[in-house]
């Protein structure tokens, strides 16, 4: 393993993934499908960061001997994830009466294997301190100082059914649908021995109902619940209870008669209860988390996509928020919720042409802006916004043998802009993706 000088402040991840779509017509009206995909992660993380109060504000971090100085620590994490996710599902369509019926029946699986290793570096905080106002960065060979500070093994397991019919009575459309989930959460601490074996399952369920009007406007409204398993273990040992949500939306879509496309404004509220938050008794150790109680997201958001003419297609979002700390135990109610941004944007432009020699290729632009968030529950941390631009290009070949052939290559971040991406700590701020270059080639048959 390379020296912790060499590689200061590293975070790198290793992902591969495989995987198969498969579907079989049995007639017009019934279809059977399968997706799954296996996923396979190998991470390093090693850092230099202040040693002070989780969620306390800077001035906090500085040691009292002369107002200047801040007192870090070194940590390192060593992780790999192995995960195989299977959907199989079956669709189709039938009428009862005046109804017509789209009904979508399904079961889902999928489990994930990883280990995580913790290290911390038994150097005296106050023997690496930095000028804050004057820093001079030096390097130190921390690896030969690192002890285990946490080092777990857990397998999360979650089997599902579901059932969705989506009824068409002449102009009106009504869902509903229900899915059942049963998750297993084994989780052992490798430096203590002690196993913990979480178990948890749900019903949860989904309905809606629209109306068509003839001038292309249809409002609606939508209720929806979800479940999802914590993993991990409380400070004081024992499990999480699942993440569980409510969320209501009504809107309009107007899709006008003269031009393709679809413009949509809708209204929502989401609120979801057994939230994981960072724990704030725990100074020395940011590893630990609580459960905050309650949260909410209220928002109001517009879309929509045009294509003026054929090949052309413009596609725009944007979104208002207003996130609220409901309940909490540590004096947070009231706050804004972390990484929440007040506004979100995007716009999308994207053309292909339709003729000629150069029929098939494809270009598009855009850009994407996220607002400010806050770092941490206490809204200590102020995450300035930021915007992104993004562009692709790709080619539909065509025939090649018995294949079609598609190449494209996108590109995100496009300016290579750094900006900090979310925040823990006031001295544990992190950049987001730089310029990111993809080239896919893409065969069907």
């Amino acid at each position: 393993m390379p020296s912790w000088a060499s590689r200061t402040g590293t975070y790198d991840r290793e992902i591969w993934a495989a995987g198969w779509q498969l579907e079989h017509q049995f007639n017009d009206a019934w279809k059977l499908s399968q997706n799954a995909r296996y996923t396979h992660v190998d991470s390093l993380y090693r850092a230099t960061v202040g040693n002070g109060r989780r969620g306390a504000p800077l001035t906090d971090f500085i040691t009292l001997i002369d107002g200047r100085s801040l007192q870090r620590r070194a940590v390192q994490g060593v992780g790999d994830s192995d995960a195989l996710t299977i959907d199989t599902r079956v669709e189709g369509t039938f009428g009862s009466g005046a109804a017509v019926h789209t009904l979508v029946a399904g079961f889902d699986w999928q489990e994930s294997d990883w280990t995580f290793l913790r290290h911390a570096a038994q150097v005296s905080p106050a023997a690496i301190a930095i000028d804050v106002y004057d820093p001079v960065h030096t390097h130190y060979d921390f690896a030969p100082t690192l002890l285990p500070q946490m080092s777990t093994r857990e397998t999360d397991t979650q089997a599902g059914i579901y059932l969705q019919d989506q009824i068409a009575l002449d102009r009106w459309r009504f869902t509903l649908g229900g899915r059942y989930d049963k998750t297993r959460i084994d989780s052992l601490n490798r430096l203590n021995g002690m196993r913990q074996d979480t178990r948890d399952e749900a019903f949860t369920g989904r309905a809606g109902v629209s109306h068509l009007f003839d001038n292309g406007i249809t409002p609606y409204l939508s209720y929806a619940e979800s479940f999802q398993p914590t993993a991990g273990t409380k400070r004081e040992g024992g499990s999480f209870k699942p993440v569980t949500g409510k969320q209501w939306e009504a809107g309009v879509k107007y899709e006008p008669a003269r031009i393709d496309g679809m413009i949509t404004l809708s209204a929502y509220e989401l609120t979801q209860k057994n939230v994981l938050t960072a724990d704030p008794r725990n100074a020395a150790d940011e590893s630990f988390q609580v459960q905050t109680g309650e949260v909410r997201v209220r928002g109001i958001e517009l879309e929509g996509r045009i294509t003026p003419q054929p090949g052309f297609s413009v596609i725009g979002a944007l979104t208002r928020m207003r996130s609220e700390v409901v309940r909490n135990n540590d004096g947070y109610t009231g706050n804004r919720m972390v990484r929440v941004p007040d506004w979100m944007g995007s716009l999308w432009m994207d053309y292909t042409i339709q003729g000629g020699p150069l029929r098939g290729l494809g270009v598009g632009a855009g850009a994407r802006y996220v607002g400010a968030t806050r770092g941490d529950l206490a809204n200590y941390l102020h995450i300035p916004s930021y915007t992104l631009y993004d562009a692709a290009i790709r080619y539909d070949v065509g025939k090649v043998g018995n294949m079609n052939l598609r190449l494209s290559l996108n590109a995100s971040n496009l300016a290579d802009k750094r900006y900090v991406a979310t925040c823990t700590a006031a001295t544990s701020c992190y950049y987001g993706t730089g310029r990111t270059v993809m080239a896919n080639a893409r065969l069907s048959w």
